[in-house]
């Protein structure tokens, strides 16, 4: 038995922090495994296994302003860094996989500071939309970590050419139990986007273009799942347009996939994204979709003429003729929920957690078994 430390800024309702779960709730049934978050909140968004432990080093920020939230940040990553150091030292784990860049500069850090622990670092999103600053640390220092999981060759691509031997890409697992039975009825009249409510997401984009439709489809309506700072923003965008009562903000919902599974398209409008949790979740739920074109590749990888469109990112002109399209041939709508319910079985837990055993290097009980027998004999 190992053991396994997971180092996240905080376990949230994000992607990330669900694969995390999912990470960690598989890991538990031969290692042991904590993990640890960079805030003083010691709770998971999603479900945790009994056998997993968590602990928060304790970064609180001050948003007052603009000068005491850069101070907090400041002086909290300092303590951050101090205490994960000595969780490190005094629990000594056999490994360490963070989450997130700002986790991932703590780990790397530590480890250079005399942290003596094999350590893998993932990259969740699109490093080439961060300031010029965290590019520059991403180029220079996630050589440090022994490796680097992406979630495409694009991301790899990133990083010069001579430090991409330690990259290795993995996609995101699905979690088998969020995924609901495949919807066989009578689809709602009904569009869905889901996501943060944030700039990211260009939910913007996706309000305007759901207003822009013909005339055909004035008994749809749009739902958009999940919370954030824009929240007032778009539900201003909402009654500018005139969509009261046909497009609605619905908030964070647990298990949000079994509330859409019955929904005529769903539409991912991102300017970016990594490897986008919602929208394989989606597929693997059985829902005709629409993604942009973001930079890493993802859609395009996962999607083609047999389950779904893919559009240019920001074009809302596109969206626009991507949406009539699908919902004007609901003929193709079963076909596309067939394709994309294969996802379940392409990123299985099982196949997927296989590739994050091989780079944490954690055998399985029936391996470490077999290691056992070769010393007995």
């Amino acid at each position: 038995m190992k053991k396994c430390l997971l180092l996240i800024p905080r376990m949230g309702n994000g992607g990330a922090e669900r694969v995390m779960a999912t990470i960690a709730n598989n890991l538990c049934r031969e290692h042991e495994v904590r993990i640890v978050t960079m805030t003083d909140d010691a709770e998971s968004f999603y479900p945790l296994d009994g056998r997993v432990s968590i602990k928060g080093l304790g970064r609180g920020v001050n948003r007052k302003n603009k000068i005491t939230k850069l101070f907090t940040m400041a002086t909290g990553g300092v303590r951050v860094f101090f205490a994960l150091r000595r969780e490190i030292k005094t629990w000594k784990p056999d490994v360490v996989l963070s989450f997130l860049q700002s986790a991932n500069a703590m780990a790397i850090l530590a480890k250079m500071f005399g942290a003596k622990c094999r350590l893998v670092v993932s990259e969740r999103c699109d490093p080439a939309e961060r300031s010029r600053l965290n590019r520059w640390f991403e180029r220079c220092f996630y050589r440090k970590a022994d490796v680097v999981v992406c979630q495409s060759r694009k991301v790899i691509d990133f990083f010069p050419e001579k430090h991409r031997g330690n990259c290795v890409v993995i996609p995101n697992p699905i979690a088998a139990d969020a995924i609901p039975p495949r919807y066989e009825g009578e689809r709602r009249k009904t569009v869905v986007g889901v996501g943060r409510l944030d700039t990211q997401k260009n939910f913007k984009m996706l309000i305007s273009a759901f207003s822009k439709l013909p005339e055909q489809f004035a008994d749809y309506t749009l739902e958009i799942y999940g919370g954030g700072w824009q929240e007032k923003e778009l539900q201003a965008h909402v009654e500018a347009l005139g969509l009261q009562g046909r497009a609605h903000l619905m908030g964070v919902k647990k298990g949000v996939m079994h509330y859409i599974a019955d929904a005529a398209l769903y539409v991912m409008s991102s300017d970016f994204e990594g490897f986008p949790n919602a929208l394989v979740e989606a597929m693997a739920t059985g829902l005709p979709v629409i993604s942009t074109d973001f930079s890493t590749g993802v859609a395009r990888d996962l999607i083609g003429e047999k389950n779904g469109i893919v559009i240019p990112v920001g074009d809302e002109a596109a969206l626009v003729e991507a949406m009539t399209k699908m919902l004007s041939d609901e003929s193709r709508w079963e076909d596309m929920s067939r394709a994309n319910r294969e996802l379940l079985e392409t990123l299985s837990e099982s196949r997927v957690m296989a590739l994050w055993n091989e780079v944490l290097r954690l055998p399985t009980e029936q391996e470490e078994m077999g290691e056992n027998e070769v010393e007995n004999v």
